[in-house]
């Protein structure tokens, strides 16, 4: 049984321990779940990722209620491979899919979400995962399909999400290291029906072009903006800077007294700041830890994070393998 404690990070930890647990056959025990973070224990959209996984290899699972902050996860044979997931509140739709597409790195997977946040706080969006993180793991050779039939904001979430993951037979090492000049810039803005009178997305668009000429005069800026209907109001930005070697991007989501222009605003500085230091963004860069277990390699990452090492941590666990963090690269 490997014993994880949950202090060292959040809900990562437990996410990547569940994709290699169901992909290893590997038990484990998650202790001090999220015991820093303001509102401790499994959330929503946490116990719903245990479900999923639960369901794929039939585990024995102790622990699976709201705000536990122990758990047990014992894995048994895939068996399977269609799942649909229902998200009762705004829990993020792309968290859950993190467990989902380790698994489908060796099981192929149909997955239907009901409910959830396609965009929401500390999340990537559910444009990220495709748009950017998608993009490193089809490079791997999977293939994946992610449609968005709807999307929700918090707090009523509402989210129907579609999602069909192929494995892939993919054995090189991965690098991911310099990744070239930037040839274009996608920008992905999705608001709420109810916020069409305020011209949000318009803003949005507006602002977010704006601050990128500021840094990349002669960029080429492709825009994927939409309003939509949703259970509550909300809206949220992806943006995906494609270079010659690779991707980087950045989401956020709105939240009250934060104006269209200070969203955007936020979303380019960070977006940026990774952009500009010809390496993984740093999100993809943690999210990438547990597949670079598996394969070994080397990435250059804008950021060595909380979430990276904490990710680390937990795959070292499951895997035969030691990672060394060289300044900006992280080599297994």
């Amino acid at each position: 049984m490997i014993i994880i404690d949950g202090s060292i990070g959040g809900g990562q930890i437990l996410r990547t321990a569940l994709g290699l647990s169901c992909l290893y056959k590997k038990p484990f025990q998650l202790i001090n779940i999220r015991k820093n973070r303001p509102n401790p224990g499994l959330q929503e959209q946490h116990l719903q990722t245990v479900l999923a996984v639960k369901k794929i290899c039939e585990a024995e699972v102790e622990g699976a209620y709201k705000n536990s902050c122990e758990l047990k996860f014992v894995p048994h044979e895939v068996s399977k491979t269609n799942l649909d997931i229902k998200i009762s509140t705004a829990g993020s739709v792309g968290l859950v899919l993190q467990s989902l597409l380790i698994v489908g790195f060796k099981y192929p997977l149909d997955v239907k979400i009901s409910g959830g946040a396609t965009y929401g706080k500390w999340a990537a969006s559910v444009d990220f995962v495709d748009k950017v993180f998608g993009f490193w793991l089809r490079k791997l050779g999977m293939e994946i399909d992610i449609k968005v039939l709807k999307h929700g904001f918090y707090p009523q979430g509402g989210a129907e999400v579609e999602v069909k993951i192929r494995p892939t037979d993919f054995s090189s090492p991965i690098v991911a290291e310099n990744l070239g000049e930037v040839k274009k810039i996608e920008l992905i803005c999705v608001v709420s029906e109810g916020l069409k009178k305020k011209n949000v997305l318009e803003r949005i668009i507006q602002t977010a072009k704006q601050e990128i000429l500021k840094n990349f005069s002669d960029v080429k800026i492709s825009t994927q903006a939409e309003y939509v209907a949703t259970l509550c109001d909300g809206c949220g930005v992806t943006l995906m800077g494609e270079c010659e070697k690779g991707v980087v991007g950045n989401s956020v989501v709105g939240e009250i007294r934060k104006s269209s222009e200070e969203l955007a605003e936020e979303a380019v500085k960070v977006f940026l700041e990774d952009l500009k230091k010809d390496a993984l963004d740093r999100y993809t860069s943690d999210q990438l830890i547990p597949y670079l277990g598996i394969l070994g390699g080397k990435i250059k990452v804008s950021q060595v994070t909380e979430h990276v090492r904490s990710n680390i941590e937990v795959v070292e666990k499951f895997l035969p393998v030691k990672f060394r963090i060289e300044k900006d690269f992280i080599v297994v």
